[in-house]
């Protein structure tokens, strides 16, 4: 049985004895059980796009070099061992030209600029590097002499 109050709870409770009002409020809302409707959190849909996107398959022959590059560069560096097998190489190239063929199109579209600038940078910065060593290389020379 629930009993009604015709005054709000916080009316029924004295300011002179904290904790005996905390009793009683407790007790009042105890009284005054009701129901209360607890919300469902909303499941966000799933994002499909209904097109598919344009049909493109890159050139293997074109993926080598990229692949290629950071093993060599690394391999002039530290050693044979960061070389890459026959069979690594084109395992690396068969998988980069089936995620280039999937992905490329959709990250040339939103992200050309930034692709367009990290190349940039690339070919600004890596000759650089090279004469870089070739001066520590060419000094190191001098002072052994």
């Amino acid at each position: 049985m629930v009993k009604t109050i015709d005054k709000p709870i916080e009316e029924t409770i004295s300011p002179d004895n904290e904790f005996e009002d905390l009793i009683k409020k407790a007790e009042l809302l105890e009284e005054q059980e009701e129901e209360i409707p607890i919300k469902k959190k909303r499941r966000r849909k799933k994002v499909t796009t209904t097109s598919t996107p344009p049909s493109f398959e890159i050139d293997k022959t074109l993926l080598k070099p990229f692949i290629n590059f950071p093993f060599d560069y690394f391999a002039k560096r530290y050693g044979n061992h960061w070389s890459l097998t026959k069979e690594e190489e084109e395992t690396l190239i068969d998988l980069t030209a089936k995620v280039t063929s999937k992905w490329l199109p959709t990250w040339l579209e939103k992200f050309a600029d930034e692709i367009a600038l990290a190349f940039y940078v690339f070919i600004i910065v890596l000759p650089r590097v090279e004469q870089t060593k070739k001066l520590k290389e060419s000094k190191t020379k001098v002072n052994e002499e």
